[in-house]
Formats: structure tokens, sequence, C-alpha cells
């Protein structure tokens, strides 16, 4: 295996055993814009504008976590044949920590699942692009 591929093995490995060991957070990252991270990603394909924009309203620790993170899923994805994981799984892997449906209701639960793994894939896919740039404070 070459050695780019085993460190990120490692730095994956770790980070599956934060995630797995740690409960998801008690206050997922977007909660508080659910409804708009919802409606955002109704759309057919979800709003690069609203996404961004909603990123951008992030406090400036958060959004440099979330852009390291993402370019660091963007590295490993590359190794996807390697791995099994591309941007889709990660998506899956992380839009319940960073949305979580307020509602009981099973249906809704069922519907809106699949626009908060879209809503997290074009977040993904916005914060590991070289045209996201955090704005140095």
């Amino acid at each position: 295996m070459a050695s780019g591929v085993a460190r990120l093995n490692c730095a994956a490995g770790c980070l599956s055993a934060f995630s797995v060991s740690a409960p998801c957070y008690p206050n997922p990252l977007f909660q508080k814009h659910y409804g708009r991270c919802v409606e955002l990603a109704s759309k057919s394909v979800a709003s690069r504008e609203g996404v961004t924009q909603l990123l951008q309203s992030l406090p400036r620790a958060n959004l440099c976590m979330l852009k390291a993170l993402a370019l660091f899923l963007r590295e490993l994805s590359e190794s996807s044949s390697v791995t099994l994981m591309g941007l889709d799984n990660f998506a899956i892997v992380f839009a319940p920590c960073w949305l979580r449906n307020p509602s009981d209701d099973p249906a809704t639960l069922l519907v809106n699942t699949n626009k908060e793994i879209t809503f997290a894939k074009e977040a993904l896919t916005i914060l590991s692009s070289e045209e996201f740039v955090v704005d140095s404070a």
C-alpha cells in the first residue's frame, strides 16, 4: 500500500473511531438552519449559491473546521477504489451529525433523509472546491 493511502487510511480510521465512540452532537451544526437546508436540497439540484451563503453565515471557527474536513474527505475520496468511500458515502455519514430532523413523524423523517444527504453532499462539494475561501479575520 502506498504511504499516501496508508496515511489516509490512518486518518480515516481515527475519524471513524471518533464518530462511532462519540454520539452525534446534541446540537448539530446546521440545526438552526434545518428548514433552509431542506428547502435548498428540495430543488432538483441543491442551490449552490444558497448553500454557499448558508456556509458563510457560520462562525469562522466552524467554517475553518468544515473546510479542512471537506478537503481531507476530497483527498480520501480520490482513493475510493481502495477505501470504497466517495463523496456520496461521506454525505451519508455526515448528514446526521450536521442536521437532525425535529419531526417525530416517520414519513417526514424518511422524506427528509434524502434532502439532508443532498445538502451535506452539496456542502462538501462547495467546501472542498478551490473557489471557496474562508476569509481571514
